[in-house]
């Protein structure tokens, strides 16, 4: 039970949660899709035009409706490219429906595939009521479902009332967007990109259709609560109890998973994300000087700050460059000024996929560096070994399923511990190899998107709703 005193306190801190924000302007997101955005129109004659399938058979009237944070907008998730555009190629229909939409207004979506269709239109929607309601409407938005609220609550040690009712409340907002905009039907399959809030949407949406099938993705800060610092991620108990599969991207994920949720762990397994093998292969480097490759956001989890820490104690040449961006950027610059000569360093930014991609096609780079605290299996590594580029990564999450084991160090390594490797790499032409061949035969996007079309044809199979 909620008690009074309780609510208050709720009341008092209640904050709007990060993904909705003030300032994001309705009417710009809908103008930015262009011919991308599915409205209500589109989505009607669609599913007028949608035949009848049999269940268990991925056909073409078969729809998936992915819920994303993002994508196809920055920042971030720009790996679901290749994954999303393989998919799409097994699936007629694909609807992508961000849900944690906050950007500036000259935000520009990702180049994607003509058959994807994404509609903003959900969340251009729940943006408008959520900033025309005050905090009290917000919060009894939350207090709708005291259900869910009291099963959140069992959870021991618990989260607080104001997390908890904050992300209910969001949660149920978008869920209701979705279903005003969408004509849902049990042809449907909701994929949650993540396993968070976008699992949770998934399962509100099935209370009113038990017979769609439901899959989540889950990554890495969607499964350790550690790394946002809560005991358990809110409401991700009650929504993965209810989805038809949870599908980690590495295998200590999902080991952590079915650990955190023994109850329904047979739902639980690993799905390798994947890309697109590359014919071209990065060239090789002719000079002397040791060109170093790092691709991250420049957030705290990924320790950039590590590579930094690791200039002064160099003793060769080397070249360092740095792809992406992050509010750690100004704290990792404090550690590059008056740098030797012989060392040269260069942040590029974001770049847009196809631009990364590029880079890693024409300009030599002798070894990636992968530095995190916490990791599910990244992209960028399987775009490095795409291209015929080594990787030295950190022993955290799934890096040591696609690194190769002696280029797997220790999750406390320092920063000594990277300039040493740095100052004794060599060239290994056979290495180079080897790593292609790891990407192309294990984290290959076309490859991996025909597993995932049988995970879809296995749940269409299965009867009933899970409970």
């Amino acid at each position: 039970m909620i008690c009074s005193s309780n609510l208050s306190t709720f009341m008092h801190h209640f904050l709007m949660p990060k993904v909705l924000g003030e300032n994001t302007n309705a009417s710009a997101l809908v103008m930015k899709m262009g011919g991308n955005l599915t409205n209500n129109s589109q989505s009607a004659a669609q599913e007028n035009n949608r035949s009848s399938t049999k269940r268990g058979m991925v056909e073409k009237s078969m729809r998936l409706i992915f819920l994303t944070n993002h994508w196809p907008y920055p920042p971030g998730e720009t790996f679901l490219t290749s994954d999303l555009e393989a998919i799409s190629k097994h699936i007629d229909e694909i609807i992508v429906i961000p849900v944690g939409l906050s950007f500036e207004e000259s935000s520009e979506p990702y180049s994607i595939s003509s058959k994807i269709n994404v509609n903003i239109k959900p969340v251009t929607l729940a943006v408008k009521r959520w900033n025309s309601w005050g905090k009290f409407r917000r919060a009894i938005k939350g207090l709708t479902r005291l259900n869910i609220l009291r099963s959140e609550r069992s959870r021991k040690p618990s989260l607080p009332w104001s997390i908890i009712i904050g992300e209910l409340a969001q949660s149920l907002l978008l869920k209701d967007s979705i279903a005003q905009t969408i004509t849902l039907s049990q042809n449907d399959i909701i994929v949650a990109y993540w396993a968070n809030r976008p699992a949770t949407i998934a399962a509100l949406l099935t209370e009113d259709h038990p017979e769609i099938k439901t899959i989540s993705f889950a990554h890495g800060g969607d499964i350790y609560a550690s790394r946002a610092n809560y005991p358990h991620l809110p409401l991700q108990e009650w929504a993965l109890h209810r989805l038809d599969r949870i599908l980690s991207v590495s295998n200590a994920g999902r080991d952590h998973l079915k650990s955190e949720f023994p109850e329904f762990h047979n739902r639980i397994q690993t799905h390798r994300l994947g890309v697109v093998s590359s014919d071209i292969k990065n060239p090789n480097n002719t000079t002397e000087t040791l060109h170093i490759l790092s691709l991250s956001s420049l957030v705290e989890v990924k320790r950039v700050q590590l590579i930094a820490q690791a200039m002064p104690y160099i003793t060769r040449k080397i070249r360092w460059t740095h792809i992406g961006d992050g509010p750690e950027r100004n704290n990792i610059m404090t550690h590059l000024t008056n740098l030797p000569p012989h060392i040269e360093v260069e942040f590029l930014g974001n770049l847009p996929h196809n631009s990364v991609l590029q880079y890693l096609k024409t300009e030599p780079i002798d070894l990636m560096l992968n530095t995190s605290s916490s990791e599910g299996v990244p992209v960028s590594i399987m775009e490095a070994y795409s291209h015929g580029i080594p990787v030295v990564a950190t022993d955290v999450g799934g890096n040591s399923e696609i690194v190769l084991k002696e280029h797997i160090i220790p999750s406390d390594s320092n920063s000594e511990d990277i300039a040493k490797i740095i100052n004794e790499w060599s060239e290994d032409l056979q290495i180079r190899e080897k790593v292609n061949i790891i990407q192309s035969e294990n984290f290959d996007s076309t490859k991996n998107a025909q597993k995932f079309i049988s995970i879809i044809d296995e749940i269409t199979n299965e009867i009933g709703k899970v409970s």
